[in-house]
């Protein structure tokens, strides 16, 4: 199979959480994911959501970073300067 595929992991505080992945990184999390005791099962959902909250976490400070440099280039460039209303200057 080539490309990646859909996997779902059931996070208790979050629900479902699909990860795509590809055959090799999917087969070994259907496998860890597939048969555990209780103990090594809670251990591992820890992680998988830590892993999930970080990623959200960049994810979130990714997309305020691209805007905070596009609104720094906006306010770089001189046409776009703010201006107060009021009477326009003689000439």
């Amino acid at each position: 199979m080539v490309g990646a595929k859909r996997h779902d992991v059931n996070l208790p505080g979050f629900g479902v959480v699909p990860v795509y992945a590809s055959a090799k990184v999917g087969r070994a999390i259907d496998e860890v994911s597939g048969e555990l005791d209780l103990y090594h099962g809670v251990r591992l959902m820890e992680i998988l959501e830590a892993v999930y909250v970080q990623g959200l976490t960049n994810g979130r400070a990714e997309v305020f970073e691209a805007h905070e440099e596009q609104a720094r280039q906006l306010r770089a460039r001189e046409d776009l300067k703010h201006r107060n209303a009021g009477r326009p200057p003689k000439r």
